[in-house]
C-alpha cells in the first residue's frame, strides 16, 4: 500500500500542468481606466483605475477602449481614423501601486487608448486546461465596465456547457419618460437625423455605439456609428444596432402622418467593414454590438427601449473540445410589444475572436442581430428594426468546417405584423467572419512549456509539448535552453532546440530543467522551466535456480536479489514465457516466485518496476523433460501347472532424456511389492516357476537425478491347475462301411484350467500317425463316414494348459451285393415284365430297391439269396424307356450296398398311350369350320360316324382340319377322332350341327329431291330368317320395320337419315347393314332482273350444290326452248343464244336431277328489269 501511494503522489507531481480547471459564471475582473500615463514620456506603461483591488503582479490583462470614433452628422459617415475605438491589447502586470490605484505594465503599449473614451482592464484567468460546467459570461456592459469575456487556456479548453455574452454589449435606447407633442414629423418639422436629449418631444434616442463621448447628440434616427437611431415623429420605430452588419431600418410613424420625409432614412448602425483588417491601419479592433434606438412613445409611455448589442468572447487556447455547446454574442430582441408607440431597434451582433489552431467537433457560433420590437397594431405604429449581425473572427479557414455547419451570423428580423404590412420596418444585416486573428499578446508571447516528466536513466523523454506563440508580427524564432541541477542555462543539446516543441534524439541520464525561448520583433518571451526528473537506473536485478524437472513436476523456489536504483520503493512482476519471446505476467508481485507444476520448458524473468524505471533480469530455464510414456510389457498373462510362464516383453519407452534404468518388481496380492528374483533390472524379464497366481510391473527413471520416473501397470500372471477328466467313450464299436456312426463319440467334461474349454478331434488309420479333424470343436464328435478302422483322440485346451484323452477305435462292417437277370423289351405303359434277382450276403433278410435310371421304383423285401418278380412300367409320354437296377440291398444290420457295387440292368421301352380330345359338341353358323380336336402326341385320323352326304375334310389327319358341310341346312354330323402310338391308341366323338349365314343386305345409300318420302327396300331372306327396319340418326317414320320393303315418311329437308337392317336365323350373330338417304330442297326463283345492277342479275337456284348432275330448260308460254343446259350452275343471266336479253315477261323451266337419284321439277319465273 505505502508503494500505491508514492506512485500516485508521484503521477499527481508530474501531471499538475495538465489538470482540468473547472470554470462557470464569471471568472474575468473589470475595473475602469482613469488615466493613462502614456501622455507623460515618463510613465509609457501605467494606468490610473478605479479600483487594483482584484489585480496581482503578473497577471495578464486585456485593455480595450469602447469608443472615441467621431461622425459627420451631415453624411453619416465615420470619421476614417476611428480614433482608437475598438483598440486592444493583452499586458503583464509588473507593478502596483495600490494608494494610488496606479498599475504598471512589463511593457509600453502598442496602441494609444483615450481615457475618457471608456477604457477598463479586464483580468484574464490563464489556467493551463479547463472545462466549462455551466455557463460561462461575463456582466452586461455599464458604460464602464463589462461586456467582455476573456479565457486563455494554455493547452485545452472542453466545453460542457455554453459561454454565453448575448446582449452583454452597447446598451439600447431607452423608453423613459418624454415630453412629446403627439404631431407627425412633417407637422412638427422634426425630420433631423440628430437631437440633443433635451429634444425629448422630437425623437427617441439612440442605441448605445462607438461614437465618442463627446457626441451630443443622443437622439433622433441618425446613427451612432453602430449604435441605432430612435425614432422621430409620431409613434416611429427605433433603428436596430450593428457592427459589421447594418441595422435595420426603424418603423414608419403612426398612420396617418405624411411620409414624405421617410424617403431620406438612413439604415440602422453599422461599421463599415473597413475597419476589421489583420492589416494596419485598423488591425485588430473589437467592437461591442451597437444598441437599438427607442421609438418615440405618448405622455402615457407604452414605447420599447431597443435591445442591446452583443459583448465580445476572447478565446484563446491550443485545442478546443466543442461537444456540440453554442458560443453566444448575439444581440438582445426587444421581447416587449410597444402600445400607442414606437417599438425599440434590436440589438447589433457582438464578436467572437477564437485564437486556437484546433478543435474537436462542432461548435455553434451566434453573433447574429435581436428581432426589432412589435406594436400591437392598433393604430399601426412604428415597429423596431432588426440588429445588424456580428463577426465571427477565427485563427484560420480549417476553423470552418467545425462552424459552418452551426454558424449564426443572420440579421435580426423586423417587428411588422401582419395587421401593419407596411410599416416600412426592415431586417438588419447579416454578419460576416474572418480568418487570421493575431491577438495582440503586449510583452509576452502566450510561450509556455506545458508538462514535467519523471523518466529512468537512460530512457528517451517524451517529446516536451509547448504552446503555439502569439502575439509580435506572428513570425517566431524558437531556442530552447537546459540545465542541471544546481548548473547553469544554456541552449539545449540532444534534440529539436530549434522548433516550437522539444523532441528528443539521445537518452538522457540526469535530471534537467528546460525551458523555451521565443522571439517575434523586439518580443522576447522565455517561458517558465519544467523539470525532468532523472531516477537511478535499477541494478542487481538477478534471479536464480535453473533447473531440470519432469513434466507435471513442480520446480524448486526461484530466488531474486535484492536491487537498488528508481526511487527505492520497488514493484516485482514475474513473468514467463514458452517460447523466451512473449512474455506473461504472472500474478505474484513478491521478491521471490514459487512455479506451479509445469507442463512446458518454460523461461522466467523478473521485471522490478520503480515509478518510471523499469528493469529485467536474466532469464533462467526450467527444462521440462516429457513424461516418460510407452511404459509397456506384453506375455501370454496364464502359466499352467508345472509350466514355465512366458517372457514379460517390455516396449522401449519415450519422454524423458532418452536414456532409461528399469527395475522390475513382484507381488503376490498387487499391493505390497518387491524387486523381483533373478535379473530384474533389465529392459525385459523372465520370471521363475510359479505356484500361484503372481502380479508384476516395471519401474522406469530418466533424466538428471532420475527425476523422470513412471511405474507400468501391474501385469498378472493367472496360475492354472492342470486339465484332468479327458475320457472318450461311444455305444457302437462297429459301423457299416462307407457309412457314418449312428451316434457320436462322447467326451467327459474336463476339470482343470480356467474352467472354459475348448476342443479338437484328431484321428489316424494307425493308431500312431494322427490328423487335426477340420470343424470338431465340440465336447463330442460324430464321425464322418468310415470305410476302414479309425483310431480317436480328443485334446483339451484351457487357455494355456493342454490334455489329449486316450484311444478310441472304430471297426467296418462289410456290404450285402446282388445281381439283375432279364431280357430288353418293349411294351405299352403298365404292361408287366418279369425279373429275377440274387444277393450275396452274410445276414438275410434283406430288403432290395429298384431304380428306374430316373426314381425309385420299388422296394422288395428277400427272405433268402434270390427272388423272382414281375414289374409294370409305365409312361404319359410318347416313349419312356427305363433302364432297371438295383439301387441298393440293405441287410439285417442295415449294412447296405452303394451303387458301384451292384451288378445287372435290364432296359425296357414304354410307348405311352395318347390323348384323344375331339373337342365340344355344338351349333355352327358357317359354310366351313375349323374341327376342335387336340392332340398329345402321336398321329391323328378324323372319321365320320353319321352325316349328309357332300361333306368333305380339308386333311383327316389333322386335329384342325377344315370340315366343309353338305349344302343341307340345319344338318347334325357325327365324327370320330383316333390317335395311335406305336400301335398304343385312343379314341374320341364330336357331334356338330350346321346352318347356312343370311345372304339378305340393305339397297345402296342414296338422295332424295324435292319430297320428303320415299321407298326403303332390302334383298329377299332365306329359311328361318326375320328382318326388321330401325332408325340410327336423322329423321323418318318407318311404316313397316319387318318388312322387306316399306314407305318411309317425315323426312326432314337438308338433312341426313341414317336406317339400319337387322336380320335374325336361329344361332347366328346378328346380321346388320346400314342405308344412308340424303335429303335435298332445292329452291327454285320466282324472278330475277337481269338488268347489270348487281343485283338479282342471275338466275340462282339454292341448293344447286347438291345436284351437280343436273338439266335446266327454259320455254316461253308457247314451249318454244330458249335456253337449255347441262349441269347447270347458276349463271344465267336472261340471254339467249346470239346474246339477245329476253324481254320482260312470264317463262317456264323444267330443272332435272340426275345420276344415281333422279327427280324433276315443274314451273314458271318472271323477268322484270325496270
Amino acid at each position: 500500500m505505502r508503494i500505491l501511494l508514492v506512485i500516485f503522489f508521484g503521477i499527481i507531481s508530474y501531471t499538475t500542468l495538465h489538470a482540468q480547471q473547472l470554470i462557470s459564471g464569471v471568472i474575468n475582473d473589470y475595473t475602469a481606466v482613469t488615466a493613462i500615463f502614456s501622455e507623460d514620456k515618463l510613465n509609457i506603461d501605467s494606468v490610473a483605475v478605479e479600483s487594483v483591488d482584484s489585480f496581482s503582479v503578473g497577471d495578464k490583462v486585456l485593455i480595450h477602449q469602447s469608443r472615441g470614433a467621431e461622425i459627420d452628422t451631415a453624411t453619416q459617415l465615420i470619421d476614417p481614423s476611428i480614433n482608437n475605438a475598438g483598440h486592444y491589447e493583452i499586458v503583464v502586470i509588473s507593478d502596483i501601486l495600490k494608494p494610488q490605484r496606479i498599475i504598471i505594465f512589463t511593457a509600453a503599449f502598442f496602441n494609444a487608448y483615450d481615457s475618457y473614451e471608456s477604457v477598463q482592464l479586464v483580468r484574464i484567468p490563464v489556467y493551463d486546461s479547463a472545462t466549462v460546467t455551466g455557463t460561462l459570461t461575463c456582466p452586461p456592459w455599464n458604460g464602464k465596465t463589462g461586456g467582455i469575456l476573456a479565457l486563455v487556456c494554455n493547452y485545452k479548453i472542453k466545453l460542457e456547457a455554453d459561454i454565453d455574452a448575448g446582449g452583454k454589449g452597447f446598451r439600447g435606447g431607452r423608453a423613459d419618460y418624454m415630453i412629446f407633442s403627439g404631431q407627425c414629423a412633417s407637422v412638427s418639422n422634426d425630420t433631423a437625423d440628430y437631437y440633443t436629449n433635451a429634444d425629448s418631444s422630437k425623437a427617441g434616442r439612440k442605441g448605445e455605439g462607438i461614437i465618442t463621448a463627446l457626441f451630443g447628440y443622443t437622439r433622433g434616427m441618425g446613427i451612432a456609428v453602430n449604435g441605432g437611431g430612435g425614432g422621430n415623429g409620431k409613434y416611429a420605430g427605433g433603428y436596430g444596432g450593428g457592427n459589421i452588419g447594418a441595422g435595420g431600418k426603424g418603423g414608419n410613424e403612426m398612420s396617418g402622418c405624411t411620409m414624405s420625409y421617410l424617403s431620406k432614412k438612413p439604415n440602422g448602425g453599422r461599421i463599415a467593414r473597413g475597419y476589421f483588417s489583420n492589416d494596419l491601419p485598423f488591425r485588430n479592433l473589437l467592437f461591442f454590438g451597437g444598441g437599438g434606438g427607442c421609438g418615440t412613445q405618448s405622455v402615457s409611455g407604452g414605447a420599447t427601449t431597443g435591445g442591446n448589442g452583443g459583448g465580445i468572447v476572447l478565446i484563446v487556447t491550443d485545442t478546443l473540445v466543442s461537444n456540440n455547446k453554442t458560443i453566444r454574442a448575439n444581440g438582445q430582441s426587444v421581447t416587449d410589444t410597444a402600445e400607442a408607440s414606437g417599438g425599440g431597434g434590436g440589438g447589433g451582433g457582438g464578436i467572437i475572436v477564437i485564437d486556437a489552431p484546433f478543435i474537436e467537433g462542432t461548435v455553434t457560433l451566434n453573433v447574429s442581430g435581436g428581432q426589432g420590437g412589435r406594436i400591437t397594431g392598433s393604430p399601426c405604429t412604428g415597429p423596431g428594426g432588426g440588429g445588424g449581425g456580428g463577426l465571427v473572427w477565427l485563427k484560420n479557414k480549417t476553423f470552418y468546417q467545425h462552424i459552418l455547419p452551426a454558424l449564426n451570423l443572420s440579421g435580426g428580423a423586423s417587428g411588422n405584423i401582419a395587421l401593419c404590412p407596411s410599416s416600412g420596418a426592415t431586417s438588419g444585416e447579416n454578419g460576416d467572419t474572418l480568418t487570421g486573428i493575431n491577438v495582440p499578446f503586449n510583452g509576452f508571447l502566450f510561450n509556455v512549456v506545458l508538462k514535467n516528466q519523471l523518466i529512468c536513466q537512460g530512457d528517451t523523454p517524451e517529446m516536451i509539448p509547448a504552446t503555439l506563440p502569439r502575439g509580435g508580427n506572428g513570425i517566431f524564432t524558437y531556442q530552447w535552453q537546459q540545465r542541471t541541477v544546481g548548473g547553469p542555462w544554456m541552449n539545449a543539446t540532444g534534440g529539436t532546440a530549434n522548433s516550437k516543441d522539444f523532441t528528443f534524439t539521445t537518452s538522457l541520464y540526469d535530471t534537467t530543467y528546460y525551458r523555451r525561448i521565443v522571439q517575434s520583433l523586439n518580443t522576447i518571451d522565455t517561458s517558465s522551466s519544467i523539470i525532468i526528473q532523472v531516477l537511478p537506473a535499477i541494478t542487481n536485478n538477478h534471479i536464480s535456480a535453473a533447473q531440470v524437472i519432469c513434466h507435471g513436476q513442480t520446480p524448486l523456489s526461484l530466488s531474486g536479489t535484492t536491487v537498488s536504483g528508481g526511487n527505492s520503493t520497488y514493484i516485482y512482476t514475474w513473468q514467463s514465457s514458452t517460447s523466451g519471446q512473449l512474455w506473461n505476467d504472472i500474478s505474484s508481485s513478491a521478491l521471490n516466485y514459487q512455479p506451479g507444476a509445469l507442463t512446458d520448458t518454460t523461461y522466467f524473468r523478473r521485471k522490478v518496476n520503480s515509478l518510471r524505471c523499469n528493469s529485467y533480469s536474466d532469464t533462467i530455464t526450467i527444462t521440462v523433460l516429457p513424461s516418460i510414456i510407452n511404459n509397456t510389457y506384453t506375455a501370454n498373462a496364464h502359466v499352467c501347472q508345472n509350466t514355465l510362464a512366458d517372457t514379460l516383453k517390455g516396449v522401449r519407452p519415450t519422454g524423458g532424456n532418452g536414456q532409461y534404468s528399469y527395475t522390475w518388481q513382484s507381488s503376490t496380492n498387487g499391493s505390497l511389492w518387491n524387486d523381483a528374483t533373478g535379473n530384474h533390472d533389465s529392459i525385459n524379464y523372465i520370471p521363475p516357476m510359479l505356484s500361484d497366481t503372481t502380479y508384476f510391473r516395471r519401474i522406469v527413471f530418466s533424466g538428471a537425478n532420475n527425476c523422470c520416473k513412471d511405474t507400468g501397470t501391474s501385469f498378472t500372471y493367472l496360475w492354472l491347475p492342470e486339465i484332468q477328466q479327458n475320457d472318450i467313450s461311444i455305444s457302437s464299436s462297429r459301423v457299416c462301411k462307407g457309412t457314418r456312426p449312428l451316434t457320436p463319440i462322447n467326451g467327459q467334461i474336463p476339470t482343470g484350467g480356467s474352467k472354459n474349454y475348448n476342443y479338437q478331434w484328431i484321428k489316424s488309420a494307425d493308431s500312431i500317425h494322427y490328423d487335426t479333424i477340420v470343424n470338431a470343436h465340440a465336447i463330442n464328435y460324430l464321425a464322418d463316414t468310415l470305410y476302414t478302422k479309425t483310431y480317436f483322440r480328443r485334446i483339451v485346451h484351457s487357455l494355456v494348459c493342454n490334455d489329449t484323452s486316450a484311444v478310441l477305435a472304430l471297426g467296418i462292417y462289410p456290404l450285402p451285393g446282388g445281381i439283375l437277370y432279364g431280357n430288353d423289351t418293349a411294351v405299352c405303359s403298365n404292361s408287366p415284365v418279369p425279373l429275377q434277382i440274387k444277393i450275396n450276403g452274410q445276414a438275410a433278410p434283406y430288403t432290395i430297391i429298384l431304380y428306374d435310371s430316373i426314381s425309385v421304383y420299388d422296394t422288395i423285401t428277400a427272405p433268402f439269396d434270390s427272388i423272382n418278380i414281375n414289374i409294370h412300367p409305365q409312361t404319359t409320354n410318347i416313349i419312356h424307356s427305363p433302364v432297371y437296377r438295383i439301387y441298393n440291398i440293405r441287410d439285417s444290420r442295415g449294412c447296405y450296398s452303394a451303387d458301384t457295387l451292384e451288378k445287372g440292368r435290364k432296359a425296357i421301352t414304354v410307348y405311352g398311350y395318347p390323348t384323344a380330345q375331339a373337342g365340344t359338341d355344338g351349333d355352327i353358323c358357317d359354310t366351313l369350320c375349323v374341327l376342335p380336336a387336340t392332340i398329345s402326341f402321336g398321329n391323328g385320323q378324323w372319321s365320320v360316324i353319321s352325316a349328309p352326304a357332300g361333306y368333305r375334310f380339308s386333311d383327316s389327319t389333322t386335329y384342325n382340319s377344315l370340315f366343309y358341310p353338305s349344302a343341307t341346312d340345319f344338318s347334325i354330323y357325327t365324327f370320330r377322332w383316333t390317335v395311335t402310338n406305336q400301335g398304343c391308341s385312343t379314341s374320341d366323338t364330336l357331334k356338330l350341327r350346321f346352318y347356312k349365314p343370311t345372304a339378305s343386305r340393305a339397297q345402296n345409300d342414296f338422295k332424295v329431291f324435292f319430297t320428303t318420302d320415299t321407298i326403303i327396300t332390302a334383298t329377299p331372306l332365306g329359311k328361318n330368317e326375320s328382318g326388321h327396319w330401325s332408325l340410327l340418326s336423322g329423321s323418318g317414320n318407318i311404316a313397316s320395320p319387318d318388312s322387306i320393303q316399306t314407305l318411309v315418311t317425315g323426312l326432314t329437308k337438308d338433312t341426313r337419315s341414317i336406317f339400319l337392317w337387322t336380320v335374325t336365323k336361329a344361332l347366328c350373330p346378328l346380321m346388320e347393314d346400314s342405308l344412308i338417304i340424303d335429303i335435298y330442297d332445292i329452291f327454285i326463283p320466282g324472278g330475277f332482273s337481269p338488268n347489270g345492277d348487281n343485283l338479282n342479275d342471275y338466275f340462282i337456284i339454292q341448293g344447286l350444290e347438291n345436284a351437280q348432275e343436273n338439266e335446266l330448260i327454259i320455254f316461253n308460254r308457247w314451249g318454244h326452248i330458249l335456253y337449255q343446259k347441262n349441269n347447270y350452275d347458276n349463271n344465267w343471266d336472261g340471254k339467249i343464244t346470239g346474246g339477245t336479253r329476253l324481254a320482260d315477261d312470264t317463262y317456264y323451266y323444267i330443272f332435272r336431277v340426275k345420276g344415281t337419284t333422279e327427280a324433276e321439277k315443274k314451273g314458271f319465273f318472271l323477268i322484270k328489269t325496270q
